[in-house]
């Protein structure tokens, strides 16, 4: 069961997901853990597809697992599956190995899309400009923006298609193909080498 949970109450693979994510304190793994939940669940016969839908099967139905009508915000209704205390205790035992897989998945760890697409700001050569805080499945820490915003080189260890790499580079300003500038980290590719 999950745990600060005072007493037991069914959930569905969803609420699992989001109070397990806030236990271990990696809110940002609930969403993509959720399709390792789903699998295991099918793998272990707890639940069968049919008609495209999800189907919970007599062993699932044995450890607990039932359903609930639910409206949704369009009137209609559905079956929302619920989870019992069994399949959320082993669910939430296998927590670790899941974000384990999601993390391999990603190249080493796992970054939302928000943070992929975070900027920071900052002064550089006089000039106030931000830029992308993420390159090459690496967020830079506080420390790295730092030296970078003062025009210092940086390196950094990441894994980039499976292979473990260090990669070098510093701050740039750089023209798309509108014309328009920007600041970027810019590799110093003769330094990026794989280990």
């Amino acid at each position: 069961m999950v745990t600060n949970m005072k007493e037991f109450k069914n959930m569905t693979i969803k609420e699992l997901a989001v109070s397990v994510a806030e236990a271990h304190d990696a809110d940002k793994y609930w969403y993509p853990v959720i399709k390792k939940m789903k699998n295991h669940l099918y793998e272990k016969g707890y639940l069968t597809r049919t008609d495209g839908r999800a189907v919970v099967t007599d062993v699932g139905t044995a450890l607990g697992m039932t359903y609930e009508t639910r409206i949704s915000q369009r009137g209609t209704t559905y079956n929302e599956i619920l989870l019992g205390e069994n399949i959320q205790e082993e669910l939430t035992s296998l927590w670790d190995d899941f974000k384990n897989e999601v993390d391999v998945e990603n190249g080493g760890e796992y970054f939302t899309s928000k943070e992929k697409k975070s900027t920071v700001q900052g002064v550089f050569n006089g000039e106030n400009i931000k830029f992308k805080r993420f390159f090459a499945n690496h967020l830079f820490t506080d420390s790295e923006v730092a030296q970078l915003l003062n025009g210092e080189n940086i390196s950094f260890s990441s894994i980039n298609k499976n292979k473990s790499i260090t990669c070098r580079g510093h701050l740039q300003m750089l023209e798309g193909p509108s014309g328009r500038t920007y600041y970027s980290f810019v590799p110093d590719f003769s330094d990026c080498y794989e280990l």
